[in-house]
């Protein structure tokens, strides 16, 4: 709809509505899930590396080898898991949906004088009923009470290395402080606690890591980490995930007359949702299935401040303008020209300051911090130091290069992140800061020289990046990387001048 609201043509009240349903992804998402679940399929025997001649004696030998293998049916996914200890079964819900998008805006736009009108929109969208694919045979080391064990058998550790110089997360009454485990002797082997990668998790306090580790070995003995203990991984495709768009759209244009031309504009927005990745399997897991409120938070593309800008301006020299040379050939060299610019400037993008250690869940997730929401976001920024450029303080950054010290040493000089325990989850959410800033500004100079009354020769100095200013890509935000807060590269290229010349006719 459209009101002009005194009836003069200056003042406009613009609004609409859309629903459209979409279907991103559906084949893709559906087709992954079918592939990985494509039936239930076993292999008993494989032979290799038969060659030469089969005389006799060698058909004897090979007619042996090859002999068909005993095989049962019907197959069960206990049977496949008793081969395979990390079987997938996925699925889609039978009851899923085509997603849909709801869309609105409302408008005022005012004609000002000088061919130049400003306007201001409300614009937002919902996304409902989009596709998530969710793991529901989430590692549980809670009800398990694995995570206590995981905690006890680190302080075991600790102290056998204090006392023997040898990390033992095995109780040893020997030792003051050690304490029993109650889990671990229901794990095959106990635990294997002589594997290094067993002993490092403890250390590190990755409870779901290492539950998963057991559980994908099957060496989980009679330790229920799963629902599902016939299938590593459940996945199902369902319409769970969410998005939901609001925004704050200000705008001032100018029309091409009297040689100049402009067009500014400033959004002020938030993207919120959950589960609304950007990958074609919409694989985004949440943290912890019974709290799914955890997980609704800014979406991967929210840009909270975004501001462009162009002109285009002929310069005022020439036949006809406000400097006139009134020389032939004074005019052939100052006559004609255009300067065009066109500037960007917004937010960084949404990132996190994260662990990837599995303290809750296997594959890492939030941190903890001494620090309060808003003293985090003042850490951010480029630092040019001489050890290199970081987007983080390296205030808080450790002389290893990590931003948490190594496990079972004390926290060094000015730490404030720090990865959560066994069993516990960070209290900084994901998504939750902002990258440094991107601005970038273009420009040009163009000649228009006439040939004729048919053709016309252009000249065209064009300046891509005038600044030269680099547009830094974000790398590790793992506090446990050596590499946390470090500048490796840029998004954009340097400083580029081009010279063009193009006939028209």
């Amino acid at each position: 709809m459209a009101w002009d609201v005194f009836g003069d043509g200056t003042t406009t009240v613009r609004g609409g509505f859309s629903l459209a349903f979409v279907n991103d992804e559906t084949v893709r998402a559906v087709q992954v899930l079918g592939e990985t679940n494509s039936g239930l399929n076993a292999t008993v025997a494989t032979s290799t590396g038969f060659f030469g001649s089969l005389n006799d004696n060698a058909g004897a030998v090979l007619g042996g080898l090859l002999a068909p293998p005993e095989f049962e049916l019907p197959l069960s996914f206990a049977g496949i898991r008793a081969q395979n200890p990390a079987p997938f079964i996925a699925g889609v819900n039978p009851d899923l949906q085509t997603p849909y998008y709801q869309q609105w805006n409302l408008s005022v736009e005012r004609e000002i004088g000088w061919d130049t009108a400003v306007s201001a929109r409300y614009v937002g969208n919902r996304g409902r009923k989009l596709f998530g694919n969710i793991n529901y045979n989430q590692v549980d080391v809670i009800g398990t009470g694995f995570a206590a064990d995981v905690a006890r058998a680190r302080q075991n550790g600790f102290l056998s290395l204090e006392r023997n110089g040898v990390f033992n997360p095995a109780f040893n009454p020997d030792i003051p402080g050690s304490q029993q485990l109650t889990v671990f002797p229901n794990l095959v082997a106990g635990g294997v606690f002589g594997a290094a990668i067993v002993q490092q998790y403890i250390a590190q306090g990755r409870a779901g890591d290492l539950a998963d580790l057991y559980f994908a070995n099957g060496l989980e003995g009679s330790v229920a980490f799963v629902p599902n203990p016939n299938g590593y991984f459940n996945l199902v495709l369902d319409n769970s995930a969410y998005s939901t768009y609001n925004a704050l759209q200000l705008e001032v244009r100018r029309r091409f007359t009297k040689s100049l031309g402009f067009q500014a504009n400033y959004t002020w927005s938030k993207a919120y949702g959950f589960g609304a990745g950007t990958g074609q399997l919409r694989q985004d897991f949440p943290e912890d299935l019974n709290d799914l409120d955890r997980d609704r938070r800014r979406l991967l593309w929210d840009t909270t401040h975004n501001f462009k800008a162009n002109v285009v301006y002929g310069l005022p020299f020439g036949d006809g303008r406000w400097l006139d040379p009134e020389n032939g050939i004074l005019e052939a060299l100052v006559g004609g020209w255009e300067a065009t610019s066109i500037v960007s400037w917004y937010s960084g993008a949404p990132i996190s300051i994260n662990t990837s250690y599995g303290t809750f869940t296997p594959g890492g997730g939030q941190v903890h911090s001494t620090l309060s929401t808003e003293e985090v976001r003042d850490l951010f920024g480029i630092f040019r130091t001489e050890d290199g450029i970081f987007y983080v303080n390296p205030s808080v950054i450790g002389p290893n290069g990590a931003a948490a010290a190594p496990a079972g040493q004390d926290p060094f000089p000015g730490q404030v992140f720090f990865n959560p325990g066994p069993g516990e989850k960070g209290s900084l959410q994901l998504l939750q800061f902002n990258g440094p800033t991107v601005f970038n500004w273009d420009a040009s100079l163009i000649k228009n020289v006439a040939l004729t009354e048919q053709a016309a020769l252009q000249l065209r100095f064009e300046f891509f990046n005038v600044l030269n200013k680099p547009i830094f890509f974000i790398t590790s935000q793992d506090i446990n990387s050596v590499n946390f807060g470090r500048v490796n590269q840029t998004l954009n290229d340097p400083r580029v001048v081009q010279i063009a010349a193009k006939v028209t006719f």
